[in-house]
């Protein structure tokens, strides 16, 4: 039968800013221009601080955290607008609950996202370092500086699938300014406006050139080689791929990758590629007449009892008995 997960999560619905639903204050300050507050993670969830700045309409948020475990925050059309993010260190998977499409952000990654009516959730990986820095642009800041054009930014879930893209040095050199400065009154206002308008402009550019050239995603992470893994599994389930083979051609060392794959899915990849063929048998079963011997090898099986056994131990009831049902 389908194995359980067993990593603990903790599962919060984002109905409030996500500093104030993780962080407790611990300071502000407050001039005509800016407002600078500081936050806490609650000691229950890992450790760590937030910093949010805001003025007039523009909201920026540096994440420096360490979760003790996974922290899912559902989103219901609560976490709207549009967001310039930048994932200096860390693991996270967006999943859009209208499709079931998980999108991975992990380090060096970034995008400029319009997050309206967007449904789903967004996972933190515990256990690890998270630093990102996440600017919301409002209308108002955007129709000031003729940025409202909504095709300048991408959301999930997109045709191209270009939503989630690589940092390059040039980003990563101006996001150490923003942490790394320290103006004060009317000079940190224009400091931080003029180098928000020039992330966007390099995002812009950035996003048209990767659609032109087609610049190859950077899977050089851990949990990238992880998401490939599910994919080849999912497309050649009519192969028995072996962990050395599959090690072989992501990149990975075998320790890693059964470390890494059960820590991220909860479950060993053999538990996995088993659960992703009886879930198409099932399908083929319900949803066509193609003959059970045929089913048995789409998925990989070159004998068919060998298959009906599996099916029965998977599902309860033998392929035969699933069909005649219907």
């Amino acid at each position: 039968m389908e194995e359980k997960r067993r990593k603990t999560k903790n599962t919060l619905s984002c109905l409030i800013p996500i500093h104030e639903l993780i962080g407790i204050e611990t300071g502000s300050s407050v001039s005509e221009w800016i407002t600078k507050k500081q936050y806490k993670i609650l000691p229950e969830l890992g450790r760590g601080t937030i910093e949010v700045y805001t003025f007039e309409d523009i909201y920026i948020s540096i994440k420096k955290l360490s979760l003790e475990n996974d922290l899912i925050l559902s989103m219901n059309n609560d976490y709207e607008g549009k967001h310039l993010s930048f994932l200096i260190k860390g693991e996270t998977i967006l999943t859009n609950s209208r499709n079931g499409n998980e999108y991975i952000y992990a380090d060096q990654d970034s995008y400029l996202l319009n997050f309206t009516n967007f449904k789903g959730d967004i996972k933190v990986s515990g256990g690890k370092i998270h630093h990102e820095v996440n600017i919301k642009l409002s209308d108002e800041f955007l129709l000031k500086h003729d940025l409202n054009n909504d095709t300048f930014f991408k959301r999930i879930g997109d045709p191209d699938g270009h939503v989630i893209i690589p940092m390059t040095n040039e980003l990563y050199s101006i996001i150490s300014d923003i942490t790394k400065r320290a103006y004060k009154g009317i000079s940190y206002k224009i400091f931080l406006e003029s180098k928000i308008l020039e992330l966007i402009a390099i995002q812009i550019d950035n996003y048209k050139t990767r659609k032109n050239i087609g610049v190859k995603v950077n899977t050089s992470c851990t949990i990238k080689k992880l998401y490939s893994i599910t994919q080849i599994l999912r497309e050649r389930m009519n192969e028995n791929l072996s962990i050395k083979s599959l090690c072989k051609e992501v990149g990975l060392n075998e320790y890693i990758l059964k470390k890494e794959f059960k820590r991220v899915f909860g479950t060993s990849v053999g538990a996995y590629a088993l659960k992703v063929k009886m879930q198409k048998a099932k399908e083929l079963l319900e949803g066509t007449e193609v003959p059970i011997y045929e089913i048995s090898e789409t998925i990989g099986y070159k004998n068919a009892t060998h298959f009906s056994a599996a099916f029965k131990r998977f599902h309860g009831i033998s392929p035969k008995k699933l069909r005649d049902s219907l």
